[in-house]
């Protein structure tokens, strides 16, 4: 009787660890260590597992960005001994075990691209995938702020060759409990991580305690925008701040800071609608106000849109200063203090594909000056 051919889950399961983590040592991608590799790859050409040419090139293909709610329950990609032992499932689920190692076999025989975005299993398991998620009561925050677009972009230049999915959950409050832990998780303006989370997590911008992260200096981004506005002799400053989220406090505090003059301040929520108000509520207030500090590029579109309409000249009358650097920013010409957001989240995603990879912490901000200061 012929031999059977060794697959990659007896690879994965000789080794103890999971089918992702085999892949990638297999295959020497990103996301797993050099002590990993050589583990598996050990055990690989003990088994006589030899990877198909075509199963390769699609394990070492760019990562499927995938929609949040297109996705189930998987287990955590964590020690061997953690999980139910292979005996126990063979002896708990034979014919399931039997399809996976079934549509094992055909993933790396050679599987069509198009199928990434059929909802099967293999697609969808928490184990190859790495979420992004963010708290934002904003319904329209993905297409109304470019900050998570940025996120994306650098993430994804993270992931590369990784094989691993990317899926980004938007919800209007932090949720309570993990129901659907993935391989890692990207926080954003979460005060802490999913209550029961097994999940590898980074946080970008200050969170819990005992919570990795990695941020821009927001305290000097803010202080660089009020020395830049006093240095041209504004003197009836207002600011339009953030949302009580760590990155808005730490701008706000490195503003005042600068500032030594009394602040006519109103808080926003990085939305346009917010700030245009915002910025009529200071103009009542201070009707000889000269400069306004933007807590972020959204809320300074509020703040431009509001000084026009009241018949103000920028920079002439009032001078603005955003905070973010991105693209709108140079659309509107407006000065803004730049934060490498793709630089910011790319060194998460590495921290999660290899915790051993040291974490940046805090990354320089940058006032870039334009027309409207």
């Amino acid at each position: 009787m012929e031999k059977r051919r060794p697959t990659l889950a007896d690879v994965a399961r000789v080794a103890g660890v999971s089918r992702a983590t085999a892949s990638r040592a297999i295959n020497g991608v990103y996301g797993s260590s050099a002590e990993t590799r050589d583990h598996v790859r050990r055990v690989a050409a003990r088994l006589g597992f030899e990877p198909h040419a075509v199963a390769r090139a699609l394990a070492t293909g760019r990562a499927p960005v995938q929609d949040s709610s297109d996705r189930d329950g998987a287990e955590q990609d964590r020690p061997s001994q953690d999980r139910p032992s292979q005996a126990r499932r063979e002896q708990d689920r034979p014919s399931q075990d039997r399809r996976e190692q079934d549509r094992s076999d055909h993933n790396h025989s050679g599987r069509d691209r198009s199928e990434w975005n059929r909802p099967d299993r293999s697609c969808r398991s928490g184990q190859d995938r790495i979420e992004i998620l963010i708290v934002d009561p904003d319904p329209d925050a993905l297409s109304a702020k470019p900050f998570y677009g940025r996120v994306l972009t650098g993430a994804l230049r993270a992931l590369g060759e990784s094989g691993i999915a990317l899926s980004v959950r938007r919800v209007p409050a932090p949720p309570r409990h993990d129901t659907d832990p993935p391989f890692g998780r990207l926080l954003i303006n979460m005060p802490d991580a999913p209550a029961g989370g097994r999940s590898r997590t980074v946080s970008l911008g200050r969170s819990a305690p005992g919570v990795s992260y990695v941020a821009p200096d927001n305290y000097d981004g803010g202080l660089q925008a009020a020395r830049h506005l006093i240095a041209g002799g504004r003197t009836r400053i207002g600011a339009v701040f953030g949302p009580p989220t760590p990155c808005a406090e730490e701008r706000r505090a490195g503003f005042l800071y600068g500032v030594t003059a009394p602040v006519a301040s109103v808080n926003g929520d990085f939305t346009r609608t917010r700030a245009y108000a915002a910025a009529w509520e200071l103009l009542a207030r201070e009707p000889r106000l000269d400069a306004v500090f933007a807590a972020c590029d959204v809320t300074a579109m509020g703040v431009l849109q509001a000084l026009r309409e009241s018949g103000r000249r920028v920079p002439d009358d009032v001078a603005v200063v955003g905070f973010d650097g991105s693209t709108l920013a140079e659309a509107a010409d407006l000065s803004s203090v730049y934060m490498p957001v793709e630089e910011e989240a790319a060194a998460a995603v590495h921290h999660l594909l290899d915790p051993s990879s040291p974490l940046l912490g805090r990354l320089p901000t940058t006032l870039r000056v334009r027309g409207s200061s």
